[in-house]
């Protein structure tokens, strides 16, 4: 266990900002150091030499780099794109925690897709005008700091996963409040409503298992909006069932099942749910 010590390590003269451009495109696994009134957003045109969304087993192997950004708004790691592609799943959600701890940053942002956010020097504030929630991780007094000490086979360092202590998770996707960087809250909390038990679930669903890539288990969630007969087994790349994980009635909800692989080799298997008419696959990748 780590000392983690996030005092900022530089601060932003006010001349800066004319040397800007009006917007600025995120890039995976950058810190984008921004100034008064920037929008940050993913960008596929601009694409770099670091590998989040390039190499699968990035996070995994050791492979993750830390691109500088342009270092005006030196406490922020920024990771976009988050709910993208669920190959790179690990990579993206390991990305901001280790690079927060890699470079002792106070705040890091997940974004989803192309959504933007608008980050204001002059007041300090934060701004989304996003579909999907953006999650602010705020690490102002986080003391301590785990890192992963795995290393798999064929790897250049160790598996890129880091759990922190005392951290502030906020997310929004209100585009009429903002977050307040020195208080670490937003100006105006919304008020929430009981649902009155009404059904919460209203559709089915089935999630990415994590960990993924994994060694040797691994949780897959799901939920259903009604009683349902519900199927849940795991295939090899051959269509080979290797799995029965769930085959019984369950009522409206949200499940968890974990999956024990230790008597399969590595590689790419697949897990379907079955649940009346509803059925759904998702790729996941075992490696020993």
């Amino acid at each position: 266990m780590k000392k983690y010590d996030n005092r900022q390590q530089g601060k932003v003269t006010h001349n800066l900002k004319s040397m800007l451009v009006q917007r600025i495109y995120g890039i995976a696994l950058g810190y984008e150091d921004l100034n008064d009134h920037i929008t940050i957003r993913k960008d596929p045109g601009f694409q770099t030499a670091i590998n989040t969304d390039s190499d699968l087993y990035s996070a995994y192997r050791g492979r993750m780099t830390i691109n500088s950004g342009l270092n005006i708004f030196g406490d922020l790691i920024f990771q976009p794109n988050i709910y993208g592609d669920s190959d790179y799943f690990e990579n993206r959600t390991s990305s901001v925690l280790w690079g927060m701890m890699r470079n002792r940053k106070r705040f890091g942002i997940y974004l989803s897709g192309d959504d933007r956010l608008k980050i204001s020097y002059l007041q300090k504030s934060i701004n989304g005008s996003v579909e999907i929630p953006y999650i602010i991780v705020d690490a102002s007094e986080t003391t301590k700091v785990d890192s992963s000490t795995y290393r798999a086979s064929k790897s250049i360092g160790s598996r890129q996963i880091v759990a922190m202590n005392n951290l502030r998770i906020s997310l929004s996707n209100y585009s009429e409040i903002n977050y307040l960087i020195e208080l670490r809250k937003f100006d105006n909390l919304t008020e929430v409503k009981s649902l009155d038990n009404k059904n919460i679930y209203s559709d089915f669903i089935l999630c990415q298992n994590y960990p993924n890539p994994f060694n040797p288990t691994t949780t897959i969630s799901y939920s259903i909006p009604e009683q349902s007969q519900v199927e849940l087994k795991v295939f090899d790349v051959l269509g080979r069932e290797v799995a029965e994980l769930v085959n019984k009635e369950q009522p409206s909800g949200s499940y968890q099942v974990n999956f024990d692989a230790s008597n399969l080799g590595s590689g790419v298997y697949f897990y379907q749910i079955r649940a009346g008419s509803f059925m759904e696959s998702k790729k996941m990748i075992l490696l020993k």
